[in-house]
């Protein structure tokens, strides 16, 4: 297998089942479970001897030297961060198993989605770059919200529940950056922004259903779902039930 570089992405490559292997000029053995960063700049040349699945994860260059930036890193390049070929460090391994495992299980991801993924692998990253030196990111001070900015964030929610809302919508209401944003956006709620905002829908979903007597597909568009198949799977996982069920058990 021969890889080509990006332009503006590293690439995560997650090896998660299938034969070992090695890349040329290296004595390591990627096996199942472990990772490695290939730079954008970099072309590798891998040999295995059998069928291998593999999970490429593109992270943009900006957005995580970003993070670096933010929260004061001694990593200053996104470059600079060394993931080893055949890496097995337990947090990166098992972020990027997780995430993986979400992005699965969610067909239509959401633009605030894949802020927060790029967020969080990101940061797994940086902890792996800073592990010899910080048990913790150096400087990754704890950021607050005012009442006043979560009421702005909170109404602005309700208010474009139908549209397309991206963290940095959200975190440019407050003024601070996309991390501190989620960071003290959970602190408050308790919730990732992602998490608040699908309770928000299924809320309005639930009082459409009640309430009126639209479709359940128009229902679905209303509060800012892809479609009513997206809407319905939410639903189950977080109701335990379908929409045309809850409708019916709550009109009995």
């Amino acid at each position: 297998m021969h890889t080509t570089p990006r332009d503006d992405y590293h690439t995560i490559c997650y090896h998660e089942s299938g034969a070992s292997t090695r890349r040329e000029g290296s004595d390591a053995v990627l096996t199942p479970g472990t990772a490695f960063l290939q730079p954008a700049e970099d072309e590798g040349v891998f040999n295995s001897d059998d069928l291998v699945d593999y999970i490429h994860v593109y992270l943009p260059i900006a957005a995580v030297e970003n993070l670096a930036d933010e929260i004061d890193t001694r990593t200053a390049s996104y470059a600079e961060v060394p993931v080893e070929f055949g890496c097995r460090d337990p947090e990166l391994t098992r972020t990027l198993a997780q995430h993986i495992s979400v992005i699965r299980e969610t067909p239509t991801p959401s633009a605030i989605e894949y802020d927060e993924w790029t967020i969080n692998i990101g940061m797994a990253l940086l902890r792996y770059a800073v592990r010899a030196e910080d048990d913790a990111l150096v400087g990754a001070a704890r950021s607050s919200l005012t009442p006043r900015q979560m009421r702005d964030v909170v109404d602005y929610i309700e208010q474009c529940i139908a549209t397309r809302i991206t963290l940095a919508d959200l975190a440019g209401l407050s003024g601070i950056s996309q991390f501190r944003f989620m960071r003290a956006f959970k602190a408050e709620t308790g919730f990732n922004p992602h998490q608040y905002v699908i309770q928000r829908r299924l809320a309005r979903a639930k009082s459409y259903l009640r309430n009126s007597d639209q479709t359940i597909a128009d229902i679905a568009y209303d509060v800012g779902f892809s479609s009513q198949a997206h809407m319905t799977d939410v639903f189950r996982k977080k109701v335990g039930t379908t929409p045309a069920k809850f409708r019916q058990i709550m009109r009995e």
